[in-house]
């Protein structure tokens, strides 16, 4: 049924596709910067706001769906890092499941510009920037971009209003150093993983859910199990009944609903490897 649910979810992709070509997703690139310096890193965040019902997709986006990607022309010496994805939601249609946002969603990128620029002039950052649009129905949609941005040696004076998005995105990234020990174990047809720390607060933990970054190996609608005990829990991610194999680690993202630190934030990063 899964199978023939996806054969018919891209049929409506290119139907779709061919037919329509106003964008359901509003997209923009926008920057907190009102300036920027030589040498001096900044971050510009593709900003995607999508209608009621509809969502698009996190880098792995699930049983079925595209992650967002994004094109970069840049003018000579500028670089860019990569998308830093903040945590997921989970979407089941149909029985399929998906990982990706609804509402509004900014996903920030680094951009380091070359060590010399002029004074005064003007630089204008181009993306070309790709998402899949569903609902039911899935639409794939793209849309040309540019932002132009002075350049001056004085310290930028930044948007307040940016900025203040900018901090409530960055609180959705994934934690990397928090003091819980992670590690991973092989169970028949499902991974226990298992966190281990004196800080934990049992009563914080609810609502626990794993989101792999990698894709084909894991049932992603499958309820996970949590258990809890005095300094230590453990989360039990299913297999998916036609993995690609067993993944070597453990790698993406655990959320929890009440947040793992007094910020609130609700996501941390996890890759361990997976014994046996």
């Amino acid at each position: 049924m899964k199978t023939l649910f996806i054969i018919y979810l891209f049929l409506l992709i290119s139907i779709n596709g061919a037919k329509e070509k106003v964008n359901r997703i509003d997209a923009e690139l926008i920057t907190d910067a009102k300036s920027i310096q030589p040498g001096k890193d900044f971050y510009v965040a593709l900003k995607l706001a999508a209608p009621p019902d509809w969502h698009t997709y996190w880098r792995n986006p699930g049983d079925s769906g595209l992650p967002t990607s994004i094109k970069w022309d840049l003018p000579d010496g500028f670089k860019h890092g990569e998308i830093e994805w903040p945590a997921p939601h989970l979407f089941i249609v149909e029985g399929i499941a998906n990982y990706g946002y609804e509402k509004e969603e900014l996903l920030l990128v680094k951009i380091t510009p070359p060590e010399i620029l002029k004074p005064n002039e003007n630089v204008v950052l181009k993306a070309e920037a790709n998402w899949l649009a569903c609902r039911v129905e899935c639409v794939p949609e793209s849309k040309s971009l540019s932002l132009k941005l002075p350049v001056k040696f004085e310290t930028p004076e930044t948007d307040k209003n940016i900025s203040e998005a900018f901090n409530a995105a960055r609180k959705k990234m994934p934690l990397k150093n928090i003091p819980i020990s992670f590690k991973a174990s092989l169970n028949e047809n499902s991974v226990i993983i298992t966190g281990e720390s004196n800080l934990l607060n049992m009563k914080d933990l609810n609502n626990i859910r794993f989101f792999p970054n990698q894709s084909g190996y894991y049932n992603n609608s499958s309820k996970q199990i949590l258990f809890k005990n005095k300094n230590y829990f453990t989360l039990q991610v299913f297999f998916d009944d036609f993995k690609i194999g067993i993944p070597e680690n453990v790698n993406g993202v655990i959320y929890n609903e009440n947040g793992w630190n007094k910020d609130q934030r609700k996501s941390i990063e996890i890759n361990v490897n997976l014994s046996e």
